[in-house]
């Protein structure tokens, strides 16, 4: 009884890890604040980056881990060029994501468009 007790606890903890839409609000506000903290002179107003439009695992260990961990103003680029570098668990949050990365893929080498290298209006 005891260790059904024990396990049906550990479950219940598990279940209320940090939901992956409050790891993206607290992640942009963390940004936010540990870019503010290095680079006061300038405003930080969050990413528009649309997140949903990949499909990814979550994993909930390292998002916590993302924002627990040890955010570090790099000012090695001078006055003006400080930025935030992330824990690495920051990296592992999403993994094995599929979807749409650029919403660019119209420019890719051997298209049909007009670019450089066209014959068209060459005169021969």
């Amino acid at each position: 009884m005891k260790n059904k007790l024990i396990l049906s606890s550990v479950l219940v903890l598990a279940a209320c890890g940090l939901s992956e839409s409050k790891f993206q609000d607290k992640f942009g506000d963390k940004l936010c604040e540990e870019y503010a903290a290095c680079n006061p002179e300038t405003d930080c107003e969050g990413s528009d980056a649309d997140a949903d439009a990949l499909d990814c695992d979550y994993d909930k260990a390292k998002a916590k881990e993302c924002l627990d961990g040890a955010y570090e103003c790099d000012d090695s680029f001078g006055e003006g060029f400080e930025f935030i570098t992330v824990p690495a668990a920051c990296g592992e949050v999403y993994t094995n994501c599929t979807g749409a990365t650029t919403g660019d893929d119209d420019d890719t080498a051997g298209d049909d468009d007009d670019s450089a290298g066209d014959d068209d209006d060459d005169a021969s």
